[in-house]
């Protein structure tokens, strides 16, 4: 994964940020149009307390991207006091398969223990294998007390890391 470096967006990358994440979830059939308007509004998500768009950037553009929140934001569906969460992980179908995810969950992973939390917490939809594989092999394992319904037919499956040392 030679020259890709995982940072916060920049003001001009968010629209990128947006169109990746939309796009990586409609490659693979799993947002509905109303919730890929919601995925490609990078912007609200920079915009609020206690969420950062990040962007894995390589080659003059942006390859992929993540949103990482803390408990208490907007943006958090899982995080607690202690916890830090990832969403919205995305990596455009062409840039796929360079470790350009896995460099996305290592930054939040680093930054949830640079906040001070005890563990990391994410959901994901069912039909996402080659993404719960990835969590596996960062160390995520199943945390079933995390599942939830977003909304009828979402079903969401909770994946936890616990941070050494917390």
């Amino acid at each position: 994964m030679s020259g890709v470096v995982v940072r916060a967006a920049r003001e001009d990358e968010l629209d990128a940020a947006g169109d990746c994440v939309r796009a990586a979830y409609a490659a693979e059939g799993l947002a509905d149009t109303g919730y890929q308007a919601v995925l490609a509004d990078a912007r609200a998500r920079a915009a609020a307390p206690g969420a950062q768009v990040l962007v894995a950037v390589g080659g003059g553009r942006v390859l992929g991207t993540v949103t990482f929140v803390l408990p208490g934001s907007p943006w958090a569906d899982l995080a607690q006091p202690g916890e830090a969460e990832f969403r919205m992980l995305g990596v455009f179908p062409d840039a796929r398969g360079r470790g350009v995810a896995a460099a996305l969950v290592r930054a939040c992973v680093e930054r949830a223990a640079g906040v001070g939390a005890r563990r990391v917490v994410l959901c994901s939809q069912p039909a996402m294998t080659a993404a719960h594989r990835l969590y596996a092999r960062a160390g995520f394992v199943r945390a079933p007390e995390l599942d939830w319904t977003a909304r009828p037919a979402v079903e969401l499956l909770g994946f936890a890391l616990d941070l050494p040392g917390r």
